[in-house]
């Protein structure tokens, strides 16, 4: 169990598949070359410049013929032959200013003769710069050493400001501030890092847009969903007022009355449930699948003209029903949504329509759709405007959800709603 509990230790990336990392090694290489050519060059200048001041001085002070003659007095004193190498070493370890090179059998302008026991040898006097050396070793490590961490930390420098500015960009995002750009023009992993950071802030950006949006629908459909509540309620209210009235001369008409009332009842009831529906969920949707109807066109909304021409002609309006040409087809809806949006579309009528002019409802069967028409004259009270726009884009909303689409033509006095659903069979008799 503990060992279940211990964290898992990452994979470490080998440096051979890190581009950051072939960076870093390939100018360290560079920087390091460049510091063994500074060491050189300045060893070597250090040099020539020590081997030509001591030359000057030697040739000024004219103490290259006193090196001569001490060097003449030491292979005297000690007998030495042109081969006691190691004893002629040691005096010009002693004298650095002065070096010979010597046992030449032939000589020149320049050369100078020593009388060694066995035999006498031309020597050539050159500079020496030993007494320099110690400075010049030290000087050229140095500036290589400089020169090597200048160039490689000049690029650790360079890496270390991008760190920054992207550590500067993620407070920025942490802070709230989704509008900031995060970019670097890079070809290694921080750029990776950087094009994924900026990734993330899009999706970020896009997923907050997309759940706005989630929310501002579903606020748009709750108020909706409240208007449609609202037209059944209207419709119930109004045939209870007729059975108050005495209106209903019979006990058929009352039972109808009861029966439309009792019909307006469940409407409400299932709207009820569906806004709860609505207000429970983040998306917009029923919270479950509709299945469509096949129906008989012809026959639906024969029926849905006559019960809203009644339920107007009650409320005092007069409505001409155009009787189309008898024709069969079919529709693929779902009836209640169907119900929903002429119940606000006759919702419309009631509350804009002017009372004194005819209202007129037909349909048309055109290139495998069926247009149904509402007509109207605008009356000269208006009110409600808020409401009667939300009740048409959710008719709208239903209307599409079945396939179909809603036109809506308003002009100065007169006012159409064209409501348009595929036919998915036609039958001229």
């Amino acid at each position: 169990m503990k060992k279940k509990l211990k964290k898992e230790k990452k994979t470490r990336i080998p440096l051979r598949r890190s581009v950051l990392g072939f960076k870093l090694l390939g100018f360290a290489l560079f920087s390091f070359v460049i510091a063994v050519i500074i060491y050189f060059g300045v060893s070597k200048l250090g040099n020539y410049i020590a081997d030509s001041e001591t030359l000057e001085k030697l040739e000024k002070s004219n103490n290259i013929e006193t090196y001569l003659e001490q060097f003449q007095g030491y292979v005297t004193a000690n007998r030495l032959k042109s081969s006691d190498y190691t004893q002629i070493k040691f005096w010009l370890t002693e004298n650095t200013q002065v070096g010979f090179l010597y046992n030449s059998d032939k000589s020149s302008s320049e050369d100078y003769k020593i009388q060694f026991v066995d035999k006498s040898v031309f020597v050539s006097p050159y500079a020496t710069n030993a007494m320099y050396a110690a400075f010049i070793q030290p000087l050229s490590i140095f500036f290589a050493v400089w020169c090597f961490f200048f160039l490689f930390l000049a690029n650790v420098r360079y890496i270390v400001s991008d760190i920054k500015l992207l550590s500067r960009d993620m407070k920025q995002l942490t802070e709230g501030k989704l509008n900031h750009k995060v970019w670097l023009s890079r070809k290694d992993e921080l750029g990776d890092l950087a094009r994924d950071i900026e990734t993330m802030r899009c999706s970020i950006i896009s997923r907050m847009e997309a759940e706005n949006k989630a929310i501002q629908a579903n606020q748009n459909l709750i108020t909706a969903l409240s208007h449609d509540l609202r037209t059944p309620l209207t419709k119930q209210i109004g045939y209870l007022e007729f059975a108050m009235n005495g209106q209903y001369k019979d006990e058929a008409s009352m039972q109808d009355c009861l029966r439309k009332v009792y019909s307006a009842s469940l409407q409400i009831k299932s709207l009820s449930d569906e806004l709860f529906s609505y207000f429970t969920a983040l998306q917009s949707s029923d919270g479950k699948q509709r299945e469509f109807e096949e129906v008989d066109g012809f026959t639906l909304l024969s029926q849905l003209f006559m019960e809203y021409s009644e339920f107007l002609d009650k409320s005092g309006f007069n409505v001409h029903l155009r009787n189309p040409e008898i024709q069969e087809f079919t529709l693929k809806v779902d009836i209640h949504y169907l119900a929903r949006i002429m119940d606000n579309l006759i919702s419309n009528i009631q509350k804009y329509a002017d009372i004194s002019q005819p209202v007129e409802f037909y349909y048309q069967v055109m290139d495998s759709n069926v247009f149904i028409h509402f007509e109207n004259r605008i009356g000269k009270q208006i009110g409600y405007t808020e409401s009667a726009n939300i009740g048409i884009k959710s008719a709208d909303k239903l209307a599409k959800s079945m396939n179909g689409s809603l036109h809506i033509e308003k002009h100065t006095e007169h006012f159409v709603a064209v409501l348009s659903l595929p036919v998915f069979a036609t039958d001229y008799n």
